[in-house]
């Protein structure tokens, strides 16, 4: 299956591009699901500040709840955090962070304070055990502000029980466009209420992409982006979708975000179809 996508200017997808209509297909009747964005930190935050952001949406995942980074549809809520530390001893920070969450709105819908001792080493080197931590501490209390309207996420029809989905990394330069890709096409499918996972086991279904952005032309650059699915372990393709066109470079400056977000939603329905056809008997 190849799916042509027009990538071109700024605003609406084009018609023949847009997600295609529900029609009849059971993985397009699954109800859209809104989750958590969560923002960049502010306050004392070493090193890369969105690592914390990463370790915080995978907590969430954990937690049955739709959560990615900075990337948001209208209908998510926020979820901010300002982290103040102070030296605690001379190997041992103490953390005061402060979550708030807001409702699509803007309306603050809950708070957090969360205090934590870390050792001042690897909170400075922004170790990633610790991000972890701190996140999975407080993971629940921030599920359980959005869980009493978080539906469970549905099974995937006509798979066994206990299919799950696994957005690989994307393959390809840059790697802030790769990133977002996956982020973005994984996010999309959550919304579904699809059973996403971080990482792949027996049974499960991959989904591959490949990034290739050419060399700028005028005021535009070549991009294209290939998706494969797959069974994990499997070396046949279940399917294929190819999506290329010119992207106006303005765009692009604009940042990888939207415009993955766009590609993804473009790209949604044709993977669903892809899974529907493959279904039973998988």
């Amino acid at each position: 299956m190849a799916l042509l996508l027009l990538l071109a200017g700024c605003g609406q997808l084009p018609q023949p591009f847009k997600p295609a209509t529900k029609g009849d297909n059971p993985l397009l009747l699954l109800p859209d699901r809104y989750g958590i964005a969560v923002a960049e930190p502010s306050g004392d935050v070493p090193g890369e500040p969105m690592a914390l952001a990463e370790a915080m949406a995978k907590a969430l995942r954990d937690q049955n709840v739709t959560a990615s980074v900075a990337s948001a549809n209208l209908k998510a809520r926020w979820l901010l955090a300002d982290v103040d530390a102070k030296r605690f001893n001379e190997t041992v920070d103490e953390l005061r962070v402060t979550w708030e969450l807001y409702d699509p709105g803007g309306e603050l819908a809950g708070r957090h304070e969360q205090r934590a001792r870390v050792h001042q080493a690897a909170w400075t080197a922004g170790d990633p055990e610790v991000l972890g931590r701190l996140a999975r501490a407080v993971a629940p209390s921030i599920a359980a502000m959005v869980q009493g309207g978080e539906p469970r996420q549905s099974a995937l029809p006509g798979y066994p029980h206990g299919t799950r989905i696994v957005v690989a990394p994307v393959v390809g330069q840059p790697g802030t466009a790769a990133r977002a890709l996956a982020r973005a096409m994984a996010q999309r499918l959550r919304e579904r209420g699809l059973p996403v996972a971080d990482h792949a086991q027996e049974g499960d279904i991959v989904i591959e992409g490949r990034l290739a952005l050419g060399a700028a032309n005028g005021m535009t650059r070549p991009v294209e982006i290939v998706w494969v699915l797959r069974r994990h372990g499997d070396d046949a393709e279940m399917g294929d979708l190819r999506q290329a066109n010119r992207v106006p470079q303005a765009r692009i400056d604009e940042g990888w975000n939207p415009l993955a977000d766009a590609i993804a939603a473009a790209a949604l329905p044709g993977v669903l179809d892809v899974l529907t056809a493959k279904s039973g008997g998988s």
